[in-house]
């Protein structure tokens, strides 16, 4: 069992729309209710015409229970080498684990589950998703398992769903970097310089 942490923005607009956006954050792991000031101060042009609902996807943020290694990573802060960060990451899930939490439980379907779920909760007839990053990966899957209720969705710096981000992070950054390398070569004066 889960429970979401939500916040509800509401508009100050009397004749808002009646199909309120849901933001769907980025990480995986980001907490939109912990950026709720961004969304205030100054108020979101969203608000104008309608209300706008934060969540914090199951596992993140406010939401229980939150998958967190912070207690590990604070005993272990100085781990540097892939070997201790990966002990650090074991030694989370064991205790996860022993605390009864279910990480299979925790994944993209489960939370396009929680976005349906949200919307019949609040008696909403349709919503509006706004993804941003891993939050349009989410989107994505809330379309595909669940497009009723679902009136418009804005993907914004969309993680698409065949990527494996982390695990080609090194392999990108490293291809960045020659390139950079090589266009320097090719150029005089950054040759000369650099």
């Amino acid at each position: 069992q889960v429970r979401l942490a939500v916040a509800i923005l509401r508009s100050p607009n009397p004749n808002k729309a009646p199909d309120p956006v849901v933001y769907l954050e980025g990480g995986p792991g980001g907490s939109a209710l912990s950026a709720v000031e961004t969304w205030l101060s100054p108020p979101s042009p969203l608000l104008a015409d309608r209300d706008v609902i934060l969540v914090d996807q199951r596992g993140t943020g406010w939401s229980e229970p939150r998958l967190s290694c912070d207690k590990e990573a604070r005993r272990h802060a100085d781990a540097t080498t892939d070997d201790e960060v990966a002990a650090l990451f074991a030694a989370c899930r064991r205790r996860l684990g022993s605390e009864g939490i279910d990480l299979a439980a925790f994944s993209t379907a489960e939370s396009a589950a929680d976005v349906a779920d949200l919307r019949t909760a609040l008696g909403l007839e349709a919503v509006d998703l706004f993804g941003v990053s891993y939050g349009t990966r989410l989107a994505l899957r809330v379309l595909a398992d669940h497009p009723e209720g679902v009136r418009s969705v804005v993907l914004d710096s969309v993680y698409p769903v065949g990527v494996r981000g982390y695990e080609a992070e090194a392999s990108v950054l490293w291809e960045a970097i020659s390139r950079l390398f090589a266009g320097c070569r090719a150029d005089a004066a950054c040759d000369a310089a650099f």
